[in-house]
């Protein structure tokens, strides 16, 4: 099926529906970057990679965010809980996105 063929109100609803995938899929790219970099940095000591605790001295609202998300992936969801309580939700958001970018990929497109 081409863009020629479809009617113009379908062909402009794909588009649009194009443009969508398109950022739920960079979206869940980002999102399994993020995962893939918190459980690999579990536990390693390096250089602090938050911009406000290196100049500041101080944790900002997003500190040990990073630290949760490995812990609740490694199994350890209380204490991934405990460490921020943002972690939970954030992997939650990840596997949401994932699906939605699976979801919306249309069968003709999967030939």
């Amino acid at each position: 099926m081409t863009w020629r063929t479809l009617p113009q109100p379908l062909m402009e609803t794909s588009r649009r529906a194009a443009g969508a995938r398109t950022t739920s899929q960079r979206l869940a790219c980002v999102g399994v970057t993020y995962l893939t970099y918190s459980w690999i940095s579990y536990g390693r000591a390096g250089p602090a990679a938050c911009p406000w605790r290196l100049i500041s001295g101080h944790s900002c609202p997003l500190c040990g965010l990073s630290t949760g998300v490995a812990l609740s992936l490694r199994g350890s969801v209380g204490p991934g809980f405990r460490t921020h309580p943002f972690s939970l939700p954030v992997i939650g958001a990840v596997v949401g996105l994932i699906a939605l970018s699976v979801w919306e990929v249309s069968p003709w497109e999967l030939r």
